[in-house]
């Protein structure tokens, strides 16, 4: 492990994962709260291969160095290809969301600061028709749940809106 200067670290050009303003403003809080406690990974010429927007949260909130691991034994289709899988297993886990409303009401700390809303699954709308909204859930659609014909869903990410 290593301390480098965010100045001296340069960001992929190619970076496949992207970061909207809302979880870098999220994770601008968390390193606020806990510190920087992940290191990022660097390759020999300083790279940034996992933790960009960290990084960039990180310059944000003005802080001048990071942790860091470097791994110098890749080859550069090696690199490529860790960078997509490192973001892809993170995506692989799921969420109790049972359990992770019950956390979330005992922590003692503004979880919204971190991107953080109570996590219901799904609210429904009364009206004309029923409106299903699902609130990071990160999870397969239930098609059972959508008996009626004439429903709408919207995607509490990028706002995409369909129906059936």
């Amino acid at each position: 492990m290593e301390t480098l200067k965010t100045s001296d670290l340069h960001f992929l050009e190619n970076n496949v994962r992207s970061h909207p303003e809302e979880q870098i403003e999220a994770l601008e809080e968390s390193i606020k709260e806990f510190g920087f406690i992940n290191p990022i990974v660097v390759d020999e010429n300083n790279k940034v291969l996992v933790g960009n927007g960290r990084v960039e949260a990180a310059i944000n909130v003005g802080m001048e160095t990071v942790p860091a691991i470097r791994v110098t034994d890749l080859t550069e289709d090696q690199k490529r290809a860790y960078i997509i899988i490192e973001n892809k297993l993170i995506e692989a886990g799921g969420w109790n969301y049972e359990l992770l409303n019950s956390e979330i009401e005992a922590i003692g700390l503004d979880m919204t600061r971190f991107g953080f809303d109570k996590f219901s699954g799904m609210e429904i709308v009364e009206g004309d028709e029923i409106q299903k909204t699902f609130k990071n859930t990160n999870q397969e659609l239930d098609f059972e749940l959508f008996d009626d014909d004439n429903f709408e869903f919207t995607c509490e990410n990028c706002g995409f809106r369909f129906n059936g």
